[in-house]
């Protein structure tokens, strides 16, 4: 899954190429990560668990990542009470 792969919607069915591509970019030996999610107007609450373990191991890793998100995606994740674990 790269970048410009990522659905409109990230369902159930797209966690295991989800999680796939974020430990491949988190093996990499980049300090920095963007993952673009800018076309992505809903999201699975098991795909935002992926996103949410990503960036941990990134910081336990010594590592940033950052998720560009549209207004919708970061309207859902803040009304989640998500966005401390994802946006921040």
């Amino acid at each position: 899954m790269a970048k410009d792969e990522f659905p409109n919607h990230l369902e159930l069915i797209h966690a295991d190429d989800l999680h796939a591509h974020l430990t491949k970019q988190l093996s990499l030996k980049k300090k920095t990560i963007t993952i673009d999610l800018s076309h992505t107007t809903r999201a699975s609450l098991a795909c935002l668990q992926i996103l949410i373990a990503a960036k941990q191991e990134a910081q336990n890793a010594k590592k940033k990542i950052t998720f560009k998100l549209n207004d919708e995606l970061t309207k859902t994740i803040e009304q989640l009470g998500l966005n401390k674990a994802l946006i921040t």
